[in-house]
């Protein structure tokens, strides 16, 4: 009898055990994150019209409020910390860019995988922080897009990195199509952390979500580098050059104006 009984209760133990045990919650499968992917496509405009970057024809000058011909020949920068701003949180779509007006290829900063949500702008700064611009550019051991490939070029032993690097020319007319007279060339090589320009932060209301692309046009108007409406701030005759040599108190304040209104000119469609 009391054989039968402790088999009894080993046989309720176990099954209580198993029942017990068939009972437990599954583990919850987590839902795959909703993300989209994130496209900022460089532009630019001279006043809200046509600006194009050239080595030389009359068709890509364009005509100043003092009636001056300018044309660019070499545009490029650095843009970083580059975020979208949402409601409550930041997305980081870049630590630094390289963009060149020159070459196309370098013109559309294109990152997947972004966490859904809705977004009221971004924000960026203008240049390399103080960090990055210690960091050597050689490819191997630089862990960001600052002076190689497309880039190659823009890291100087007198400024570590260059900003900004914008040159051209200038004048009041024309010999033939591609050379002007009565001016000269212009050149803007911005470099150093007291050049270094931001937050820039622009609105526009937009959304990521669902496996789709989202494309935000980032513009930069050339003509407010030189302007603000018709009043000049930078004036391409008598300011028209620039290595932002810490040694020449006339560079230092033409790429303290050189970099404040660069970073004024952009705009976010």
């Amino acid at each position: 009898m009391k054989q039968w009984i402790k088999a009894f209760i080993l046989t309720a133990i176990v099954a209580a055990v198993a029942i017990a045990g068939g009972c437990k919650k599954k583990p919850k499968t987590e839902a795959t994150p909703v993300t989209g992917t994130m496209q900022i496509k460089i532009n630019a405009t001279y006043g809200g019209g046509y600006f194009a970057v050239s080595e030389g024809s009359i068709d890509t000058f364009n005509i100043d409020p003092a009636n001056l011909y300018i044309q660019v020949e070499t545009l490029q920068f650095f843009l970083s910390h580059i975020y979208l701003i949402g409601s409550d949180t930041m997305v980081k779509l870049s630590d630094v860019s390289f963009f060149d007006l020159g070459n196309p290829t370098t013109l559309t900063l294109t990152v997947p995988n972004v966490p859904q949500g809705n977004f009221t702008g971004i924000v960026f700064n203008c240049g390399v922080d103080s960090l990055m611009d210690t960091i050597s550019p050689v490819a191997s051991t630089c862990p960001y897009q600052l002076s190689y490939g497309a880039a190659e070029g823009l890291h100087w032993p007198m400024l570590n990195y260059v900003f900004e690097f914008m040159q051209g020319k200038w004048g009041t007319g024309f010999t033939d199509s591609t050379n002007v007279t009565g001016g000269s060339g212009f050149a803007y090589h911005i470099g150093g952390n007291q050049f270094y320009r931001g937050p820039v932060t622009l609105s526009s209301s937009f959304s990521v979500c669902c496996n789709e692309t989202t494309t935000k046009t980032l513009t930069l108007d050339v003509k407010k580098i030189f302007y603000n409406g018709n009043t000049e701030i930078l004036n391409v005759n008598t300011q028209g050059y620039s290595m932002s040599s810490p040694d020449s108190a006339d560079e230092v304040q033409v790429a303290n104006l050189f970099s404040t209104n660069f970073s004024q000119a952009f705009s976010l469609q």
